[in-house]
């Protein structure tokens, strides 16, 4: 297990070639979020190639609370003899790729009740009016809330997906009352994305910033040069 303050741990010394001083230029709140957009793209090019999402990538938001959706909020979405609900809290924003958002689940919280289709928004209007798949119980995004479309009112859902920051799902609790992510949860990441993860941002964001203060230590020493050597050639003309 891995969790994102060592991997930033990690970052900083290896950058540093094993020393970590007080005065870094680089806060662990930066490299933090270097990291989660970092690893944003390497799953998204991972995802856009064809290959099954990893388990371990996956957070699960338990025990969201619902409310019944006002008609205003979704028009297109009345359905006759159906509920349409949303959550009461937007989701955390999920990460996009070519075809879809990812969200791997989304559904009621009670035992036995059917499976939620989660499709995107135009497919779900088009389906409410279809006769063969009007009943079936989907779920949607939209501004930024999870709607559901089903037969029996649900007040209590579960949402599992690959979210952009994984640490928004601290805003959430779970059904024991509990933080739904913590300082010391796992990082959502595949194992074989973490050297790559830290190579990039070591490289990329690290090297640049290395690559300037070297610059600026160069030309500080040579402005220190200059203005020792002053008054030495001073002396010399006089």
């Amino acid at each position: 297990m891995i969790t994102k303050d060592h991997l930033i741990y990690d970052i900083l010394s290896e950058g540093r070639g094993g020393h970590i001083s007080d005065d870094e230029s680089f806060t662990p709140e930066q490299v933090g979020f270097w990291v989660d957009i970092t690893r944003a793209q390497l799953i998204k090019q991972t995802v856009d190639k064809g290959k099954s999402i990893n388990p371990d990538i996956i957070q699960t938001l338990t025990c969201l609370d619902v409310i019944q959706a006002d008609a205003s909020e979704c028009p297109e979405c009345v359905t006759t003899g159906c509920f349409i609900t949303r959550t009461k809290l937007t989701i955390p924003n999920t990460i996009e790729t070519q075809n879809k958002n990812l969200i791997t689940r989304a559904g009621s919280m009670l035992i036995g009740s059917p499976a939620f289709t989660f499709m995107s928004y135009e497919r779900a209007i088009w389906t409410g009016h279809n006769k063969f798949t009007k009943d079936i119980p989907k779920a949607f995004l939209r501004n930024g809330y999870m709607y559901f479309i089903s037969k029996k009112f649900i007040n209590k859902v579960i949402v599992s997906g690959v979210f952009e920051f994984p640490e928004d799902a601290a805003n959430y609790a779970s059904c024991d009352g509990e933080p739904c992510y913590s300082k010391t949860s796992p990082y959502p990441i595949s194992a074989y994305m973490i050297n790559i993860l830290k190579d990039i941002i070591k490289q990329k964001d690290l090297g640049f910033g290395l690559a300037t203060q070297s610059d600026n230590s160069n030309n500080a020493n040579s402005e220190l040069e200059k203005q020792n050597a002053a008054p030495t050639q001073r002396r010399r003309s006089s």
